[in-house]
């Protein structure tokens, strides 16, 4: 019986080595090496792979954004204009333009309020223009023109080129000698102002319209008063005026006539 299991041992050892390599393999490390892929990432409750994401993330181009876009050449700026509210027939007055990137409204005001007082006589009486003042969009070159729909006035450009060049290292500025023609007692001139993209294309910016009254001298203005007067109280002129003249010379007329 002792031959029988010495004989055994041997056999019954070999069998348990081999039962404990089986177990081994059947459980150690085999997740790793059947999904590799997986090893190394995070996983989410719904079973995709962050590290794909990631990967796909990585994978977006994002366009540059060109120098030469002409949203990004649009620029802020302050407009400011002057204009006479009252203007003398066959006399001459200034308009002006004042364009500043980099000044204040307050700046760009004052500033206009100092050339025109270059522009007036010293010897004449001192007038007071409007001054109006405003923010455009603007891209590198600007056009500002001063428009006479009605040929009431004659215009002549005394500074400024109609196109400019817009920067932050100087100002712009534009200047016209305007004559009133009209015999109107008021006519109106308007500010147009464009700018142009660095691709070339026009881009209206904005219109400013502007009243002026026109006086006469002499007896011109005397009269133009008296049927200005007179258009603006018709109820008055017919029984203050008319009536009483129609039946004065009325009057008149029979008298002669009965005497005959």
């Amino acid at each position: 019986m002792k031959l029988i299991i010495n004989k055994m041992k041997p056999i019954v050892v070999s069998i348990g080595f081999l039962l404990i390599l089986m177990l081994m393999f059947s459980c150690g490390g085999a997740s790793d090496q059947a999904y590799p892929e997986y090893a190394e990432s995070d996983i989410d409750s719904s079973g995709v792979s962050l590290e794909v994401e990631k990967n796909k993330e990585d994978s977006v181009i994002i366009p540059p954004v060109h120098s030469d876009d002409p949203d990004v050449q649009k620029k802020s700026a302050r407009l400011a204009y002057n204009y006479p509210p009252e203007m003398t027939r066959y006399k001459s007055e200034d308009i002006n333009v004042y364009v500043s990137i980099v000044n204040p409204t307050s700046f760009v005001k004052d500033t206009l309020m100092k050339i025109l007082a270059t522009q007036q006589s010293p010897s004449g009486k001192k007038t007071v223009d409007s001054i109006v003042t405003t923010n455009i969009l603007l891209y590198k070159r600007l056009l500002v023109e001063l428009m006479d729909p009605d040929s009431a006035f004659t215009v002549k450009r005394i500074y400024g080129e109609a196109w400019q060049e817009v920067d932050s290292t100087g100002d712009n500025r534009w200047r016209w000698s305007v004559i009133p023609l009209t015999d109107a007692p008021e006519a109106k001139l308007v500010i147009k102002v464009m700018a142009e993209k660095p691709v070339g294309t026009q881009v209206y910016i904005d219109d400013r319209t502007f009243f002026i009254k026109v006086k006469m001298v002499g007896i011109g203005q005397t009269l133009r008063s008296w049927i200005t007067y007179m258009q603006d109280n018709k109820g008055m002129v017919v029984t203050v005026i008319l009536i009483p003249l129609f039946a004065y010379f009325g009057k008149r007329y029979f008298d002669r006539k009965s005497k005959k």
